[in-house]
């Protein structure tokens, strides 16, 4: 493979897809196409390293996840959280105004 310097690699519009370059893996493509694709992959470095890495890590469904959507959390749970990302100020004055809604101290308290 002949290298095409560190300062030109990157995808460009006339490289191929990684679609096609899993096709290509599969021999799924036509003649031409797989002979056009194959060409490529000699002179350029980026799709190379792309297909090297398509081939070793394909991608599959076995291992995915489903996501459950997000849900708003309890109220309760959203101050904390906020109260706990306000910051050092944010969450001395949220303790100060918690405290004086329990038990408010007068001067005679002092």
């Amino acid at each position: 493979m002949r290298s095409s310097g560190t300062a030109q690699f990157c995808k460009l519009k006339s490289c191929p897809s990684a679609e096609t370059l899993l096709l290509h893996e599969k021999n799924a493509l036509a003649l031409e196409k797989r002979w056009s694709v194959r060409v490529h992959l000699n002179v350029c470095d980026f799709c190379a390293a792309e297909f090297q890495l398509l081939v070793r890590h394909a991608p599959t469904t076995t291992n995915c996840v489903a996501i459950e959507p997000l849900t708003v959390a309890a109220p309760h749970l959203r101050r904390l959280a906020e109260d706990m990302l306000g910051g050092p100020d944010r969450a001395i004055a949220s303790l100060v105004e918690s405290f004086y809604e329990k038990d408010p101290m007068t001067l005679t308290d002092a």
